[in-house]
């Protein structure tokens, strides 16, 4: 802009720098998940743990030295010493503890959110809010501005004034709103990271009560304050026959267990795997471990700590019901209950 003075020539200029007023924030948003593994030196144990069972298959672990006589009408010669020994390492191996092969290595793996929405709200308008302890979404929607939605893979880039300190909200509907605060002339490349949400089974109407409404009464009915150990079955946990893979319809007792472990971090769970007598002791010890462990490695999956899970088959050593009625006949809906997957509450020390 210039003045034309009545000299002529000492004109007054006045100019704006609009060069580096801006920059660009670049980022994405991300979950954070746990990748599990197991881990290979207890991976070793388990293994050579069930071929020393695998190996002693044949072995009645009934015979002892003192019974033999009476079972075999006979004493026991130098080579039947061979057999007894067997025995008494097989009943050795079916005490000893499993739980010294639930150990895994995890690691965070970050995972895109999908398409978040991102705004701006001024940060004395977020301090005052803060201050009275109302920073939900509901109580920000007015105050924001949105400036953004990001693409399925999360990632994001617009303009900001430098030197600014912003209060950003990123919204997702999947994931739970995350406030950051960002100071534009130190940070222009951000990550964030949200939370997953934990949703709660939806009630069934009055009249009507579905298994997973069921078990999750009696999880909110437990108390570790007043019981050091509380026992759960989960009655709707599903695995195809003779195996240790969970079937798809199992996802809501499941995602009770998580969202119970979620809200109750003073809390820790053991699962403990149980089968009926049918088949072999090593066979029925086996296939109860790694179901227990296949629902632990699910949790483990979703997020929970290690330190709070254990797993521990138990085959056919601890059923509610006789397998058999008393005349010896079998009893299939015994059966059907000895085979079951329990957890087991207990308050953290």
């Amino acid at each position: 802009m210039a003045l034309h003075s009545e000299t002529c020539c000492d004109d007054i200029y006045y100019y704006k720098d609009n060069l580096g007023s801006k920059i660009k924030l670049t980022g994405d948003i991300v979950t954070t998940s746990t990748f599990i593994q197991k881990n290979t030196f207890s991976d070793s144990l388990r293994k050579s743990y069930f071929n020393q069972l695998s190996s002693l298959k044949d072995v009645d672990t009934s015979i002892t030295a003192a019974n033999f006589s009476s079972k075999f009408k006979r004493k026991p010669k130098k080579a039947d010493l061979e057999l007894l020994k067997k025995a008494e390492i097989k009943k050795e191996l079916l005490k000893k503890d499993t739980t010294a092969f639930n150990k895994y290595d995890t690691t965070l793996v970050k995972e895109p959110v999908g398409k978040t929405q991102i705004g701006i709200i001024k940060k004395s308008v977020f301090d005052e809010l803060a201050k009275n302890g109302d920073t939900t979404l509901a109580s920000l929607k007015e105050h924001v501005k949105w400036v953004d939605t990001t693409d399925t893979d999360s990632k994001f880039q617009f303009d900001i004034k430098k030197g600014k300190e912003y209060v950003y909200v990123f919204n997702n509907d999947k994931n739970k709103t995350k406030i950051k605060k960002v100071i534009s002339n130190t940070d222009t490349a951000i990550t964030v990271v949200t939370e997953k949400i934990v949703s709660k089974p939806e009630l069934a109407s009055k009249g009507t009560e579905t298994p997973q409404v069921s078990f999750s009464k009696k999880l909110e009915s437990v108390d570790v304050d007043k019981n050091k150990e509380s026992i759960l079955v989960l009655d709707n946990l599903y695995f195809d026959f003779d195996s240790d893979i969970i079937k798809e319809e199992s996802r809501p007792v499941l995602q009770l267990l998580l969202t119970y472990l979620t809200e109750k971090s003073n809390v820790s769970m053991e699962i403990m795997g149980h089968t009926d007598s049918r088949g072999t002791d090593e066979h029925n010890l086996d296939l109860s471990q790694r179901r227990a462990e296949a629902v632990m490695d699910w949790l483990l999956s979703q997020g929970i700590s290690e330190k709070r899970l254990s797993a521990k088959g138990y085959g056919e050593t601890k059923p509610v019901l006789p397998n058999e009625n008393t005349d010896g006949s079998d009893n299939p809906e015994n059966r059907a209950k000895n085979r079951r997957t329990e957890v087991k509450i207990i308050k953290s020390k």
